[in-house]
């Protein structure tokens, strides 16, 4: 976990739990590759017996994840909710003779989805290295090189892969927000199932999962075994069957919060099972399966992050210079982004220094695209922020004509093309200026447009105008002595070498 919540954090564990130590994360080389490990021996919650082994592989006995929707909060997950998680997925069950894709950072709940799937199964969990999983489409060969046959991921990532893209995955698992139909179109076939599935962390990970029909709706289906589904209207009364309310899940996957003062508005009594959990989704009660609408609240999904725009406003209110500020959320073709609207008190204070104040404070997901700042604030005759009037976010674009007379130059052009801000320093990060994983794939084909093709790995490793551009520059110097063959081939030729 990033360790700037570690103060925040570490004072509720030992006020609510009396834990008496917290390990954090550690990066290892294994094999050759770069993995992650977390580890949070906490006394009381973690522990290890003889039950707690399957099929030879060391299976958790508690977790403990961190929702990050602003400061973290700690959800109690038992042991007895992950035993039941993923038991039923999919139609044709996990095996020795299958390879599991480990691509989510160990911060997010659904890598506990990959692991649970390979070691129950006895499978093989196959670690990627982040950076190529942030990449997009270089994943592809990546994973038929490596025989992976089951993959569960975000649809944002997903999109990023073309039709043909993962050749030997069987089964394709798709969550942690809304998926488009195209998806399912695009990646179903007569050897591979598609499933969607739709869980909070509250709920241990996966509540329900639907497969995937080609030109049906797109659903998130039915309860997997031990969960209760009730789609309910503001009272808590059910829905009739087509109507939209609430979600609300109970079962033997209810968590609890770690501090029982977060537990009001979110877990209420339920007849079933004791405690059900109000997600805060709308969803259409359809006994075929239960159809996405949207959110209650203002919670978004921004690439797969739970995203509260007054949390993001509070956070920037906060700065000694702002007296006023609202975030709201805009849809275009870049997907969903963030626009930060401010009323500062000192005309000095640049779009700049408020980016950097929020990278300091909150996740990356939740730094505004946008930073509009105005003279004062519209509001309604009630004095409420005016939202309708709130001016749309500018980009001041500057495309790339002629020929750049650097390379350095024609990066900056393509950057402030694709992230539609006026200009770039040279050693402005991509990412904290509003990239990610999605513009990076825009990045990549605008430079192979203009003759300079990257592998979309390369923005993540290099990821400021001056590094990137000396990154050019080597390949250049160096282009004679690229293999030749296909992309795809090059690990197998790079293992070979150590045959001896």
């Amino acid at each position: 976990m990033t360790t700037r919540w570690l103060p925040d954090l570490s004072k509720s564990l030992w006020r609510v739990s009396g834990f008496r130590n917290l390990w954090l994360s550690q990066t290892v080389t294994l094999f050759g590759t770069s993995v992650t490990l977390l580890a949070l021996p906490l006394v009381g919650l973690f522990y290890l017996d003889a039950s707690a082994f399957e099929v030879g592989l060391l299976w958790a006995v508690e977790y403990l994840p961190i929702v990050l929707v602003g400061l973290p909060v700690g959800v109690w997950v038992e042991r007895l909710a992950l035993r039941m998680v993923m038991v039923v997925l999919p139609e044709q069950p996990l095996g020795p003779g299958d390879r599991v894709l480990a691509g989510f950072s160990v911060a997010f709940d659904a890598s506990c989805e990959e692991m649970w799937l390979a070691w129950r199964n006895g499978a093989c969990l196959v670690p990627a290295p982040r950076l190529l999983v942030r990449s997009g489409v270089d994943l592809c060969p990546w994973l038929v090189e490596r025989g992976v046959t089951v993959v569960s991921t975000v649809p944002t990532l997903a999109a990023l892969w073309p039709s043909d893209g993962l050749s030997g995955v069987r089964l394709l698992i798709l969550g942690g927000e809304a998926c488009p139909p195209e998806l399912a179109t695009r990646f179903l076939s007569d050897d591979r199932e598609v499933w969607n599935t739709y869980g909070p962390t509250e709920t241990t990970v996966v509540a329900c999962a639907w497969r995937m029909v080609r030109d049906d709706t797109v659903r998130i289906g039915l309860p997997l075994d031990g969960w209760t589904l009730a789609v309910v209207d503001a009272e808590g009364a059910p829905v009739r069957w087509g109507e939209v309310g609430e979600l609300a899940i109970s079962g033997v996957g209810v968590a609890r919060y770690l501090d029982a003062a977060n537990d009001a508005g979110r877990f209420t009594p339920s007849q079933r099972s004791g405690r059900a959990y109000l997600s805060g989704d709308l969803v259409r009660a359809d006994s075929s399966g239960l159809v996405f609408v949207g959110r209650k609240d203002e919670q978004v999904k921004i690439r797969g992050y739970r995203v509260e725009p007054s949390e993001v406003a509070a956070a920037l209110s906060a700065h000694s210079s702002v007296r006023q500020a609202h975030v709201r959320v805009v849809d275009d073709d870049n997907g969903k982004r963030l626009v930060a609207y401010a009323v500062l008190d000192d005309d000095a204070v640049e779009v700049a220094e408020l980016r950097r104040y929020l990278t300091a404070k909150l996740p990356a997901a939740m730094i505004p695209d946008f930073f509009v700042l105005l003279g004062s604030m519209p509001v309604t005759t009630s004095g409420k922020v005016d939202v309708r009037a709130l001016p749309p976010p500018v980009s001041e674009v500057r495309h790339v004509t002629g020929t750049p007379v650097t390379t350095e130059d024609l990066i900056a052009a393509i950057w402030c093309e694709v992230l539609g801000v006026p200009e770039v320093g040279l050693d402005d990060s991509f990412f904290d200026i509003g990239g990610h994983s999605l513009l990076v794939a825009r990045v990549r084909d605008r430079l192979a447009e203009t003759g300079r093709p990257i592998p979309a790995v390369a923005m993540f490793s290099h990821p400021t105008v001056r590094r990137l551009a000396g990154y050019l520059k080597d390949a250049d110097d160096g282009a004679e002595e690229v293999p030749s063959g296909p992309r795809r081939q090059r690990p197998r030729q790079w293992r070979d070498r150590l045959v001896t």
